[in-house]
C-alpha cells in the first residue's frame, strides 16, 4: 500500500492489521520439539512510513520472528509458564528496524505447544526421571563401596569373600592400606569437608598406637575432653568402646607397623 498523504489513519490501520497476529513454529532447546508462538507487534512510529506498508510489515514480521527464535531456541519446553514470562520480557523492549527515518517496534508473545509436542515433552520428562533414578542408584552404590573400603579391614573382608583365594598368601598390610587410602580419597558431593578430613587424621593418629594400654589411655583422655566440653553422651560412647575387650589380629594382616608408635605420655 503506497503512502497516501491524505490517509495516515488508513496506513496506520493497514500496518496494524498485518502485525496484530504473527504465527510461527519456533525451535526449543530440545531437538524435534517446537513452540507454537503468536506474536503481536506495535510500531512506534507515525506515518509517513519510509517504505510501502506491505514491505514494512514483512520486514517487521521477519525481525520479530528472528528475535523470538533466537531466544526460544535456548529454552526448555518442560516449563511453559516460565518460558512464557521470560519470552514476554525479552520481546517487550523496543527494537530498531533499519530504515530512514528509523523505526522501532515492540512485541508481545503467546507461547503454546501442539498436542504432539506435549506428548514429546511428557516422554522427555519420563526419560529424565528414569535416568535420574538410575543415576541415584549408581551413585549410592559407589558411595557405599567407597565408604566401606576406606578401611583396610573391609578390603580384607572383600578379599576373603572372593571365590578363589589363597589363604597361605593373604594380602600384605601395606597393600590393604594403599587400597583403602585410594577409596578414602573419594568423597561424594556434600561429604568433601574439613570435618571428614579431621576424622581421617584422627583415625590415622589412633592407628599409630597399637598397644592395648595405649589405646585405653587415648580413649580415657578423649572421653575426659568430651565431658569437659559438656558432651557427656559422646563421652559415654567412647568409654563404652574403651571397655570392650581389645582383639588383636594375627598373621601378616594384623602385624604391627614397621614404624613403632610414639610413646604415650
Amino acid at each position: 500500500m503506497p503512502w497516501d498523504k491524505e490517509s495516515p489513519k488508513r496506513a496506520r490501520k493497514a500496518l496494524h492489521r498485518q502485525l496484530e497476529r504473527i504465527e510461527a513454529r519456533l525451535p526449543s532447546r530440545h531437538d524435534g520439539i517446537t513452540f507454537h508462538a503468536v506474536i503481536s507487534v506495535q510500531v512506534h512510529a507515525e506515518p509517513p512510513y519510509p517504505r510501502d506498508v506491505g514491505e514494512l510489515a514483512t520486514e517487521i514480521r521477519i525481525s520479530a520472528r528472528d528475535a523470538a527464535s533466537l531466544f526460544l531456541r535456548d529454552q526448555e519446553a518442560v516449563d511453559l509458564a516460565a518460558v512464557q514470562d521470560l519470552a514476554s520480557r525479552h520481546l517487550r523492549g523496543k527494537r530498531p528496524l533499519p530504515a530512514d527515518p528509523s523505526i522501532t517496534y515492540s512485541a508481545s508473545i503467546t507461547i503454546g505447544l501442539s498436542e504432539q509436542d506435549q506428548t514429546a515433552v511428557a516422554a522427555l520428562l519420563a526419560t529424565r526421571r528414569n535416568q535420574a533414578i538410575e543415576d541415584a542408584r549408581s551413585r549410592q552404590r559407589t558411595d557405599a563401596a567407597a565408604a566401606q573400603y576406606a578401611h583396610p579391614a573391609a578390603v580384607l573382608a572383600r578379599w576373603l569373600d572372593a571365590g578363589a583365594i589363597d589363604l597361605a598368601s593373604p594380602p600384605k598390610q601395606q597393600d590393604l592400606e594403599a587400597i583403602s587410602r585410594m577409596f578414602a580419597r573419594y568423597r561424594p558431593e556434600g561429604a568433601r569437608d574439613t570435618e571428614y578430613e579431621l576424622l581421617e587424621i584422627l583415625r590415622g593418629f589412633l592407628d599409630t598406637f597399637s598397644a592395648p594400654s595405649q589405646k585405653e589411655m587415648l580413649f580415657t583422655v578423649l572421653a575426659a575432653g568430651m565431658r569437659g566440653a559438656h558432651r557427656p553422651q559422646h563421652a559415654d560412647q567412647v568409654e563404652a568402646l574403651r571397655d570392650r575387650p581389645l582383639q588383636m589380629a594375627t598373621g601378616d594382616v594384623g602385624a604391627a607397623r614397621t614404624q613403632p608408635p610414639e610413646p604415650l605420655t
